[in-house]
């Protein structure tokens, strides 16, 4: 029994005497009477129920041999629809008194459902023989569906209310709970000077921990500066008129502060771990004191507060003055770029919300630790091995495996264009894979304890720290694929790749129709150009924009490029000196042939970014702004990319986003070369001769592809001719800013140029950021584990382990953290390289090329860790044989 509110229960009442109103009106109205469920009913009980919906409903009569199934069916209906009445009524009555009757609210629903199936069939009965006419009209058909709407509202009606009154006792016992339990643990007064004086103690003597904490996040918070400062500064110079700096700023940054965000919720996470394990046992000899549970939460909320936000303002100071010095050295190297230097405020902003999402989520995989605080023996713990992985750990490396395989997959392919979630995503697999591999290795060594403990010495420390061992290879593993299987291919790929100069074999490309044989002849006449002439049409794809969009949207930007003939394809590549091979293009347009219009250093694109599809819906004509989404399979009809290749034929003007090669059939080219004059340029629908009008119903996009060579004295006076062929042909620009009319290679040159430098600054400077990020971590960890190694391998000299042997581990203690993610992230870095090469469509001589500047950056990175080694092994050894020990021998005699 639930008792009910006054309130509830006038609510209830009114619903319910809504409901049997509902109920009473009589909605059966025939040719003669009307009824109510109820009186109908009683009806068929004293008549016959064949002569009555004969009476009542003539038309029934048409239905022959169905008859007899209609009028079972109606009646079925309307006796379902006086039982859910009933049942109505009991419930409305059960929600006054509080009684629950749950077959009250469980039997409308299953009736709904029947109703549903029932009154489905005899539409569909009505439909199959007399061909969709209604037999018992409109009202009368949908009312059941009606009913179970207002029985549906009664039941939802008492459920709510019934939960709200139970909800409100749950809150009322909640408080009253409350309100003893702080009667009981009142604390009149406040804490003595003394109680904050033990606090700061306990901090001051945990500051290297806290120290770790900060350098953790001040560095997370710096290259998040840095990242979002430099793109904030110098994206302003990607616009509509130069295109400076435009995609490959945006797609670093972009990966940058993806791979900052993802190292950085690794960093925090881990040293966030250890500060509050560390914080353990002192916790525990404080609570012993007796200091109240919120208390003690509130204080280690307000260190690790102090910490965060002294970590941002440091942040932000370091920030702001390196990013002045790269934004004035950038300024100085490429003079056509401006900068300021100083960040704005969405800046500070965006670290700030950044910092906030990962130190969140940061004390979220802390929360074990907190859990401790409930004990006060909590040094135990502190000192308790860390678990290996359970028993299905091999099920678990087989999985993800087969998950980090499939990314593999994705990753190949070009509609993903090189995506660095998908990176993140493989790294994620390789952790989890190496984490459940390797204890599952150590299980089989502790099965054998004979043989486990002739070899503990060497494994101690790492059974011991499993997982935060293991959590710390893997965040440099990951550092070290960022470096270089990420942002090295960047920066290398810009060394090894052709000259700018090479990527522009004309002075000028057109793309004309037949309206401009003027401006070419001025070209011949006056400028002594020479020019090849090749038809074309445009290939307009669905979408050039890398974001998700919805089936039923229609994408503004898609992707503009050029489609050729066979024969056209041909005739480009003898004129750059190339051979070439048959196609074995189709008749009907479905296979094409790809030429990617890019350089090696240009991350590789898919031509259609639709929903992710791998065959790229491609529309002969310029981009349309209002087809038909239901049809647009035969406006924008899939093809299938048979074959594909990276080249300049005419001049890599947009890097691969915009004005590629599609290589059609010459029969099928032949075909819709000149589809504009009967294609509605707003739409793609047929247009008939009569109502084709150009500039209105059809436009003719560009039909001749037009390469030209000018004669050095005459570049300014062609530039002229270009300039007014632009104008004459603003609406091919509309579309989207950076597709043009016509192209001028001596500009796309030194843009480019530009480009490559920005490129290579940037990137330069991230892969120093990641060599400083990695090296300090290293250090940071091993201080981190000094008092631990001190007290053992001072352990392990008392019972009389020989020295060199000693120190033979100590070293070890240190490689491991850098052998180990090297290892791994080698073979990671070969992988994801070698599907960059299979991506951007290498040829030999460009790998080659590549690994003989790959020589030399990955080489420097790999000997700059092993004399950052060297230098720790040298530096701690010494503090461990000669200080270290004197120092607790001093501190144990004065003791």
């Amino acid at each position: 029994m639930v008792k009910q509110s006054k309130v509830s229960k006038i609510v209830i009442l009114v619903i319910g005497t809504l409901v049997q109103i509902y109920f009473s009106f009589p909605w059966i109205r025939g040719e003669e009477h009307t009824y109510i469920g109820l009186t109908y009913l009683l009806t068929v009980f004293r008549e016959d129920a064949t002569k009555v919906i004969t009476r009542e409903f003539p038309l029934s009569l048409e239905l022959g041999a169905n008859q007899g199934a209609f009028v079972m069916q109606f009646t079925l209906v309307v006796g379902l629809l006086v039982i859910s009445q009933i049942l109505c009524l009991i419930a409305t009555i059960g929600g006054m008194t509080g009684f629950r009757f749950k077959k009250c609210t469980v039997i409308p629903s299953v009736i709904g459902m029947g109703l549903m199936y029932i009154t489905g069939n005899i539409v569909s009965a009505g439909d199959v023989v007399i061909g969709n006419l209604n037999i018992l009209g409109g009202l009368t058909y949908y009312y059941p569906f009606l009913c179970i709407v207002a029985t549906g509202l009664l039941h939802l009606t008492i459920r709510i209310l019934e939960s709200w009154n139970e909800a409100a006792i749950f809150a009322q016992k909640e408080r009253e709970a409350k309100k003893e339990r702080k009667r009981r643990l009142r604390f009149p007064g406040h804490y003595s000077r003394l109680f904050y004086q033990l606090l700061w103690k306990d901090l001051r003597y945990r500051w290297k921990d806290m120290a770790f904490l900060f350098l953790s996040a001040f560095l997370t918070v710096l290259f998040l500066f840095l990242g979002i400062g430099i793109y904030q500064k110098f994206s302003i110079s990607y616009g509509e008129d130069t295109a400076v700096l435009g995609l490959g700023l945006v797609e670093i940054i972009r990966d940058f502060l993806v791979a900052t965000a993802f190292v950085g919720l690794f960093l925090v996470s881990s040293t966030l771990s250890f500060y509050q394990k560390r914080k353990l046992a002192s916790a525990g000899v404080i609570k012993t004191l007796g200091i109240r549970s919120q208390a003690l939460f509130l204080s280690g909320i307000g260190e690790l507060f102090v910490c965060f936000l002294a970590a941002c303002i440091a942040a932000w100071a370091a920030g702001s003055v390196l990013l002045f010095l790269i934004c004035q050295g950038i300024s100085k190297w490429i003079p056509d770029t401006e900068a300021s230097g100083k960040a704005g405020i969405s800046v500070y902003l965006g670290t700030l919300a950044g910092i906030i999402v990962i130190a969140m989520f940061a004390y979220g995989v802390a929360y074990e630790m907190r859990g401790s605080y409930r004990s006060t023996d909590t040094r135990s713990r502190v000192a308790s091995w860390e678990p290996l992985p359970g028993k299905s750990a091999a099920a678990v490396a087989a999985g993800f495996t087969v998950l980090g395989v499939i990314l593999l997959y994705f990753y190949q392919q070009r509609r993903m264009a090189e995506s660095l979630i998908l990176v993140c995503g493989i790294l994620v697999c390789v952790v989890i894979v190496f984490k459940n591999m390797w204890g599952i290795l150590f299980r089989r060594k502790q099965a054998d304890m004979e043989e486990f403990l002739s070899r503990l010495t060497n494994q101690y420390r790492l059974r011991y720290r499993f997982r935060t061992i293991t959590r710390y290879l893997s965040l440099l593993m990951a550092i070290h694929v960022f470096f270089l299987a990420v942002f090295a291919v960047k920066f290398i790929s810009s060394f090894s790749s052709e000259k700018p100069e090479d990527l522009y074999p004309y002075d000028y490309v057109f793309l004309a129709n037949s309206q401009d044989d003027l401006y070419f002849n001025r070209l011949k006449e006056e400028c002594e150009a020479e020019i090849y002439s090749f038809p074309m049409v445009r290939a307009t794809t669905l979408d050039n924009t890398e974001m998700p969009d919805s089936f039923n949207e229609i994408v503004i930007q898609q992707g503009q490029n050029i489609g050729i003939s066979e024969t056209t394809y041909r005739a480009l590549k003898e004129l750059a000196g190339e051979s070439w091979e048959d196609l074995d293009l189709d008749y009907g347009g479905n296979k094409i042939h790809v030429v990617y219009q890019q350089d090696q250093s240009s991350r590789a694109k898919p031509l259609d970014w639709f929903q992710w599809t791998k065959k790229p819906y491609i529309h002969i004509g310029q981009g349309l702004m209002a087809h038909n989404i239901y049809t647009r399979r035969e406006t924008y009809p899939p093809r299938e990319i048979i074959s594909e290749e990276r080249g300049a034929l005419i001049g890599a003007f947009r890097q691969g986003k915009y004005e590629n090669l599609i290589v059609f059939s010459d029969a099928y080219f032949n075909s819709v070369k000149d589809s504009w004059k009967t294609t509605d340029f707003l739409t793609g629908e047929s247009v008939s001769p009569d109502e084709a009008v150009q500039g209105e119903t059809i436009h003719e996009w560009p039909t001749r592809l037009c390469l030209v060579n000018v004669p050095e004295e005459y570049r300014e006076r062609a530039e002229k001719i270009l300039t007014a062929f632009r104008k004459d042909h603003a609406f091919d620009e509309q579309f989207d800013p950076l597709v043009k009319s016509a192209y001028d290679s001596g500009e796309e040159m030194h843009q480019r140029e530009m480009e490559r430098q920005m490129e290579m600054i940037v990137n330069g400077t991230i892969l120093l950021m990641l060599l400083a990020g990695g090296t300090l971590l290293i250090h940071m960890k091993i201080r981190m584990d000094m008092p631990e190694m001190r007290k053992d391998y001072h352990f392990l000299a008392t019972f009389g382990m020989d020295k060199e042997e000693r120190i033979c581990l100590e070293k070890r203690e240190i490689s491991r953290y850098v052998w180990i993610p090297l290892a791994l992230a080698g073979g990671v870095s070969v992988v994801l390289t070698g599907l960059i090469w299979k991506l951007r469509l290498y040829e030999m001589s460009d790998i080659v090329n590549y690994i003989k500047y790959g020589i030399l950056v990955w080489g420097g990175y790999v000997i700059l860790q092993i004399l950052n080694m060297k230098w720790m092994q040298k530096s701690i050894v010494r503090e461990l044989e000669t200080n270290g020990y004197r120092r607790e021998d001093e501190q144990r005699q004065r003791g």
